[in-house]
């Protein structure tokens, strides 16, 4: 159903209007209250690298609607990609070559249905934000509230089949429930919490969450995702009174060290008088400051110590809790810590580690978000079954090395025809019927067609061998 523009349908969200209307009866507005993680992302460097790692990688790959093949074959590859992509480290040197080939069964870079309403809303979501935007907008919400609310606009808030104008990712922070007083897993919409309040059609709204352990049948917390940065909350303290500790070290380091009276004999040294001091610190700021006396070497008129105020074993202890907590974060996130050891990772560890990143990290999490906006656009264009949207996962580089071993491996592969060869490295196959034959190599013969008679030479003692 295409969206026709009538009196009422507007862009954006207005707050002075209250929008949608919902039937809230006795229901209770249950909201997420806590804004820690807008303060933490703002405030933790270490929260802030790791996310930033992940997400521009994740927006890295380009999204597309894909005309899927028809017949049972085409449906069941698609079901094994779509399983495989969201199984961490499935995406390794040694499936590579099936996953893209179930996923060619399923459909190929060939079938974008481009030009369509659904491809043009893909590619620029709304006026205000590009594709990898929007998606950075999508992935930051989930990594660091652990959930991500997508609103579609249709241009009139009570139009819950119309095909969307626009599609946001809103603060999950101003986002409250309408619960459904008779289902403890229901909702009848939602409410954001901007202006005088904006009401929000269920159908119009699609939550990607995390699961949340915590039930609740009164506050309905369980309908939210968990926050990663909340399970970590200690991990955010721990490296804000570190990095506190050290600015206040750095901001009032004073003096590197004091020189004091040496003791010469077994009693107490000897004390110096304020005027004694004075001049000794006078004496010490000529002799170590400026040029000219670069070389010099001084004289002291008595035995004296230095006491060295350098860092100290509680500064060190305060460095070392700065790397647990980057390394902490790095374990929330799953992003391996190699990526920040920068003075023990070599090039070939920084690859692996990379490839690990978005094998066991993003793919995954990218997959999750597909199926929901697969469940959640595909029906509301009337493309349920016709259409699936999905990533394009050879734009990443740390595939490419995979990639190379499968083309080694398939180039050698000589039981397979060019064609099959072609199919398993994405290009579409040749209508030469040549390219079907199977092509062994000239370098290999059988035995019995060498011609060599290898059987046993007869006993002649007549014959000289």
């Amino acid at each position: 159903m295409a969206v026709r523009w009538l009196a009422g349908r507007v862009k954006g969200m207005n707050p002075n209007q209250t929008g949608a209307m919902i039937p809230v009866n006795s229901v209770t507005i249950q909201g997420y209250k806590s804004e820690d993680f807008v303060k933490a992302y703002a405030s933790s460097s270490g929260l802030f690298s790791v996310l930033n790692l992940i997400i521009r990688k994740a927006c890295t790959m380009p999204w597309y609607p894909y005309q899927v093949k028809k017949g049972a074959e085409a449906k069941v590859a698609l079901n094994r990609w779509v399983a495989k992509s969201k199984t961490p480290g499935a995406l390794t040197s040694g499936t590579i070559d099936t996953i893209i080939k179930e996923r060619k069964a399923a459909f190929d870079d060939s079938m974008i249905v481009d030009g369509s309403p659904l491809a043009k809303r893909l590619a620029k979501p709304s006026e205000y934000q590009s594709q990898d935007e929007f998606f950075e907008n999508c992935l930051g919400y989930m990594l660091t509230s652990g959930e991500a609310n997508i609103w579609g606009n249709t241009g009139d808030p009570n139009d819950t089949e119309g095909e969307f104008a626009e599609i946001l990712v809103l603060p999950t922070q101003f986002i409250d429930d309408f619960n459904d007083p008779n289902d403890l897993h229901g909702l009848l919409g939602y409410r954001f919490a901007a202006g005088s309040g904006i009401n929000i059609k269920k159908e119009n709204l699609v939550r990607w969450k995390n699961w949340h352990p915590d039930f609740d049948a009164v506050d309905r917390r369980h309908m939210r995702g968990i926050s990663p940065v909340e399970v970590a909350w200690r991990t955010y303290l721990m490296e804000l009174e570190g990095g506190n500790s050290m600015a206040n070290t750095l901001k009032n380091g004073g003096a590197r060290g004091a020189i004091a009276p040496a003791q010469v004999t077994q009693g107490m040294p000897t004390r110096w008088t304020p005027d004694q001091v004075d001049m000794a610190f006078k004496e010490l700021q000529k002799w170590t400051k400026g040029n000219s006396n670069n070389g010099t070497i001084g004289i002291l008129g008595t035995p004296v110590d230095y006491h060295n105020f350098g860092l100290s074993p509680v500064d060190m202890d305060i460095i070392k809790v700065m790397d647990l907590t980057l390394h902490q974060w790095c374990r929330v996130f799953g992003v391996p810590t190699v990526l920040f050891d920068s003075e023990h990772t070599s090039d070939n560890n920084y690859q692996n580690a990379m490839r690990d990143l978005v094998s066991n990290t993003v793919v995954p999490m990218l997959s999750r978000l597909r199926d929901k906006l697969n469940g959640w656009l595909l029906p509301r264009y009337g493309l349920e079954g016709k259409v699936w949207i999905d990533f394009d996962i050879s734009a990443l580089p740390e595939l490419q090395r995979d990639m190379e071993k499968m083309v080694n491996w398939i180039t050698k592969a000589w039981m397979l025809s060019p064609n099959q060869q072609l199919e398993l490295m994405g290009y579409e196959p040749s209508a030469d019927p040549l390219m079907n034959e199977i092509y062994i190599p000239g370098n290999l013969k059988k035995l019995s067609d060498v011609g060599m008679d290898l059987s046993p030479l007869p006993n002649d003692p007549n014959v000289q061998y």
